[in-house]
């Protein structure tokens, strides 16, 4: 009975300690899988991860990475709030001075984009403000010399046309290479110059589609520019 007594009591010490160790475990692998989101820029998904993982837990220094993600998510105000209360739940911290910093930081950011929004418009017209009983309202300013016109440039049309005019030059002595190489495949009595001529007959005058339906291309694009611009 005595060794009976003394089994159940180290299952009773034991049991909660390693169910303890299985959730520390688990705890430590939702906060890795929520650190990857981090790192990998998923700032909306680490910040889910987090807060559910803080809900679960109750970790004060969940805090710190919550804060983080706000602050990546460009929402300043709540980044403060979580830093101010992971310093406060959690001062002993060794990163208590590090988010003390960012908290600095970000406070200071919250404060010029306040004075920004607060400014006074500028540029008032002067037919906006108020004139004084029998004064007459001041001329307003001349309006500034209209600009000069825009001059038009042939660059681009000029540069399309000499193209097309390439392509046409090309097309030609493609043609003329096609033509002669025909003659060839005529005049070819046997293999294998009667498949070479042929086979040069057929190349030369793919190229100079090629170079046709360039020409004609550019040729419209031209005409296009032109009418365009002009």
């Amino acid at each position: 009975m005595r060794v009976l007594h003394a089994l159940l009591l180290v299952l009773a010490l034991t049991l909660p300690q390693a169910a303890r160790a299985d959730e520390d475990e688990s705890l430590r692998s939702r906060v890795r899988d929520a650190n990857a989101q981090f790192n990998m820029g998923n700032y909306k998904e680490a910040l889910a991860q987090f807060q559910a993982i803080y809900r679960a837990s109750g970790k004060h220094a969940l805090l710190y990475n919550i804060a983080q993600c706000y602050r990546q998510l460009g929402d300043l105000k709540m980044a403060a709030v979580n830093y101010r209360s992971f310093i406060r739940l959690d001062p002993d911290n060794a990163g208590v001075p590090v988010a003390k910093e960012l908290l600095a930081k970000v406070e200071e950011q919250i404060a010029r984009e306040g004075k920004v929004k607060s400014a006074p418009p500028t540029g008032v017209q002067a037919e906006s403000q108020v004139v004084p009983w029998g004064q007459k309202k001041p001329a307003p300013a001349a309006t500034a010399a209209a600009a000069p016109a825009e001059q038009r440039s042939f660059t681009v049309p000029a540069v399309t046309g000499a193209a097309a005019l390439v392509c046409v030059a090309a097309g030609a002595v493609f043609g003329l290479q096609a033509r002669s190489a025909a003659d060839d495949w005529r005049n070819a009595a046997a293999e294998p110059a009667w498949s070479d001529a042929r086979s040069r007959a057929q190349s030369a005058m793919t190229r100079a589609n090629v170079a046709w339906t360039a020409a004609a291309v550019l040729a419209a694009a031209t005409a296009a520019t032109l009418l365009i611009r002009f």
